[in-house]
C-alpha cells in the first residue's frame, strides 16, 4: 500500500476572494446589494486594507443599481493612496480594471453622442419631410387649378 502526503488546500488569493465577493453580489437581491453598499461605503471606502477597498469599488461598478458610479471608481483607482501596498497580482487587476472602467465610459459618453446627432438627424429628417409635403400639396393644388394667391 502506498501513502501520499497530503497537502492542505492553499487559502484563496486575493484576486480569488474578490471574485468570489463578486460573485456573491451578483446573486445577491435588489435590497440586499443596496444593505451591501451602505456597509461598504462606511467600512469599506476608506479601508486601508486594500481588498477591502476593491470590494467597494467592485460594487460601485455592478450594472443595474441605483449606486452604480464608473466615475467614482475610476477616481478611487487613479488616486490610489500611497501608504496603501498592493501585491503584484492586485497591481494587475487594477490596471485592467482601470482599463476597462475608461473603455466603458468612453462607449458610454460615444453613445450619448451617437444619441445626440440621431436626434438632430431626425429634426432635420422631419422638416424636410414638412417641405416635401408642402411642395406635394402646392403641386396638387397646381394640378386642379386651384393655386393660392
Amino acid at each position: 500500500m502506498i501513502y501520499t502526503e497530503q497537502t492542505a488546500p492553499s487559502p484563496p488569493s486575493d484576486i480569488e476572494n474578490l471574485m468570489l465577493y463578486y460573485q456573491a453580489l451578483q446573486d445577491k437581491k435588489p435590497f440586499e446589494l443596496q444593505w451591501e453598499f451602505t456597509y461598504a461605503k462606511h467600512h469599506y471606502r476608506n479601508d486601508k486594507n486594500a481588498e477591502n477597498r476593491f470590494k467597494y469599488i467592485l460594487l460601485v461598478t455592478l450594472p443595474n443599481t441605483n449606486f452604480r458610479d464608473t466615475s467614482l471608481a475610476l477616481n478611487l483607482l487613479t488616486n490610489w493612496p500611497e501608504d496603501i501596498p498592493l501585491s503584484p497580482n492586485l497591481i494587475s487587476f487594477r490596471k485592467i480594471l482601470m482599463t476597462s472602467l475608461k473603455d466603458r465610459q468612453s462607449a458610454k459618453y460615444n453613445n450619448q453622442s451617437l444619441l445626440q446627432k440621431l436626434k438632430a438627424s431626425e429634426g432635420k429628417i422631419k422638416a424636410l419631410q414638412d417641405k416635401i409635403d408642402a411642395i406635394k400639396s402646392m403641386e396638387r393644388q397646381l394640378f386642379r387649378g386651384k393655386i393660392p394667391q
